[in-house]
């Protein structure tokens, strides 16, 4: 049985993934309710963070933040471009949740999303084909992959 995720660690991880520290705090308290942690408590991991070199801080007073809105969005649109790339449903949620953690993508939107895109008379594999493509053992009854997703001989 694995240990549950503590404050710190969970403070660690939605850093290290870009997360301000508004947006941690306030993530932080969900998965925790009973947690007395603060904003000190926050700039504090960011500071051990920055210190131990496990993370970059940028300083971004131009930029605004992107929204988990934003995120969210953007994780779909690049969700939709992996499985165009006959990625199988656990490399493309890999994919959009290193690229945007903040977006939320679960399996669940995986399935829809392929199903979307099947309904609209795109050539996206279902699951399974797109398996049998990357290890190249396709069925007969498979569809055929576009030509930049071929593999070069």
């Amino acid at each position: 049985m694995n240990k549950p995720e503590g404050i710190g660690e969970t403070a660690y991880r939605l850093l290290e993934a870009g997360a301000t520290n508004e947006e941690t705090l306030a993530e932080v308290l969900r998965v925790h309710p009973d947690a007395k942690t603060t904003m000190n408590s926050i700039r504090y991991y960011r500071s051990k963070l920055k210190n131990a070199a496990k993370v970059e801080v940028e300083v971004k007073s131009a930029q605004p933040v992107m929204t988990r809105e934003e995120a969210r969005v953007a994780g779909q649109a690049l969700l939709r471009d992996a499985l165009r790339n006959w990625k199988s449903n656990e490399q493309a949620l890999l994919e959009v949740k290193a690229k945007y953690p903040l977006a939320g993508i679960a399996l669940e939107d995986i399935h829809l999303a392929r199903l979307e895109l099947r309904r609209s008379g795109e050539i996206v594999p279902t699951a399974p084909e797109a398996r049998r493509h990357q290890i190249e053992e396709r069925w007969a009854a498979d569809p055929v992959p576009p030509e930049h997703v071929q593999k070069k001989s």
